[in-house]
Formats: structure tokens, sequence, C-alpha cells
């Protein structure tokens, strides 16, 4: 085998391990890991992570008086016990069973 096309496979590799660690960090900042893993691997994982570190968190982004859902990551009122989208216990463990109506 040719030096250059091994050189090649490991900028690959090396590649492709940056832009996932940009998702990792991108995901522990509240927004999507996938979508900035796919952003970085298409444009370049050192503008990913420079992008990711300037956006704000999301829980910046989250409304006075609001907070995620940790089951389905939809926003709800802290006061809620029960997540409208999942319907998770909020206080508890699980999910709650759905009255039926």
């Amino acid at each position: 085998m040719d030096s250059s096309f091994i050189i090649a496979i490991a900028i690959v590799f090396v590649w492709i391990f940056l832009s996932g660690e940009v998702g990792k960090i991108a995901e522990k900042r509240g927004h999507s890991g996938i979508l900035w893993c796919v952003f970085s691997s298409i444009c370049s994982p050192l503008i990913g992570f420079l992008v990711v570190e300037l956006l704000p968190s999301a829980a910046d982004l989250m409304p006075v008086g609001y907070k995620p859902c940790p089951y389905c990551m939809q926003t709800v009122m802290i006061e809620r016990k029960i997540c409208p989208y999942c319907s998770a216990d909020l206080f508890g463990q699980g999910k709650a069973e759905k009255k039926a109506a």
C-alpha cells in the first residue's frame, strides 16, 4: 500500500472522530448532537467546535418558569408534575399512566 493512502485514511478517521466529539459537546450544552456531528463532518470539526462554543447553552434559551422534560426534552412549566407531552412523572421516576377518558 502507498503511504499517502494510509495517511488519507488516518485523516478521515480523525475527521470523523473529531466530528463526533463536537456532537458530544453540543449534546452536553443541550443541542442536537447528531445535527452538530453532521455539520462538522461536512464543514470542519474546527468550525463546528467554534460555532457550538459560541452558541448559548439550551438552558440559557429556556423561558423563565419552564424546564425541559428529562424524557422527551419538551419545554414544560416548572409547576407541572406530569409532562403533557409524554406523560412522564416529573417529580418521581418513570412515566405516569394515562387515564382513559
